[in-house]
């Protein structure tokens, strides 16, 4: 991650201390010895189905309805098999499904559950971004969706408008609390 992503690391450890869990054990462990201020789940790993991941998810889905905040992005929508991707948000009680897969330009939904501590002006509008859509997010759970004329940035085919039901980052709130999908850093 520190090689691909040296910009996100480097904003992250100047307000945060970093602890990293490879494992299911190691998750398991770290979520039971730390207090966070998120969790950010970067790749596909919590999402195959076993003992061991169905645990630490659950640990997860407690931690945000008890007002934690949890962030999936970065690798994880290129590294879940096409299966897993709905059931890892079923597992959150999420109907969340994967969409299409392709750049576009969006915009910040006004309605959309942007956490507290993130002012609508720091986002930048219009934003173009390539991201795996995720389809069956209710509207109020859209956080970036694509503008109006919005259309399949494509160099290879031509322009085709993009079905406004779909959604680049979806948040929802788990009780009274959040949980965030970006395939971008948010």
């Amino acid at each position: 991650m520190d090689a691909i992503y040296p910009t996100l690391i480097k904003s992250l450890l100047e307000v945060a201390h970093i602890t990293r869990a490879k494992s299911a054990t190691a998750a398991l462990r770290t979520i039971d010895e730390t207090t966070f201020k998120a969790i950010i789940i970067t790749d596909g790993g919590l999402a195959e189905s076993n003992q061991e991941t169905r645990e630490v998810i659950a640990k997860i889905k407690s931690y945000i309805e008890n007002g934690g905040l949890a962030i999936v992005g970065l690798h994880f929508a290129g590294s879940v098999d096409l299966g897993q991707f709905g059931d890892f948000w079923r597992a959150f009680g999420l109907s969340w499904k994967r969409g299409s897969y392709h750049r576009s330009t969006f915009r910040l939904n006004p309605s959309g559950p942007l956490p507290e501590s993130i002012a609508p002006s720091l986002l930048p509008e219009p934003y173009s971004m390539k991201v795996l859509h995720i389809k069956n997010a209710e509207r109020h759970e859209r956080l970036f969706v694509p503008t109006e004329d919005a259309v399949v940035q494509s160099l290879v085919s031509s322009p085709t408008h993009v079905d406004q039901a779909q959604t680049a980052v979806a948040g929802a709130r788990l009780e009274s609390q959040k949980t965030s999908n970006a395939d971008q850093a948010v």
